[in-house]
């Protein structure tokens, strides 16, 4: 669908929602690395931010699979930049929302406790209750 979307001429730009939908059938079949892919090309190539729930698809896409480093890097960099903005006095860019959401943490707790790392599960476990209260976690 992606490839005929763009293949048109004029081509039809994919869009947040685009993005989303594509995101949730990587989740559904666990297709990672096309779900990374999507996530990188949809600012680049369209022209087109991912917005808070493209990164929540985005992270637990990448704990489903395992892939808890990558996926705590992508929430690092979401809080980075929600604590850029907040510094500079401007708005959080688009989809750093998500770096906030209880169920990115759930996620990565899950994989964590799947891959027996039991210090990241209790990072990942405080993080998801301190966002489920609406605080921030004061430990890291």
């Amino acid at each position: 669908v992606l490839r005929a979307m763009l293949a048109r001429k004029p081509p039809v730009q994919p869009n947040v929602r685009t993005l989303n939908t594509l995101l949730r059938g990587c989740l559904l079949v666990g297709a990672p690395t096309e779900g990374e892919s999507l996530l990188t090309r949809s600012e680049k190539e369209w022209g087109s931010p991912p917005d808070d729930s493209s990164y929540e698809y985005a992270i637990t896409l990448l704990c489903q699979t395992l892939k808890v480093t990558r996926a705590a890097a992508l929430i690092e960099a979401l809080r980075r930049n929600v604590a850029r903005a907040a510094g500079a006095g401007t708005s959080p860019p688009a989809g750093s929302g998500a770096a906030k959401a209880p169920l990115v943490y759930v996620s990565i707790a899950r994989a964590a406790a799947l891959l027996g790392d039991v210090e990241a599960w209790k990072l990942a476990d405080r993080r998801a209750r301190a966002a489920m209260s609406g605080g921030a976690d004061k430990r890291g």
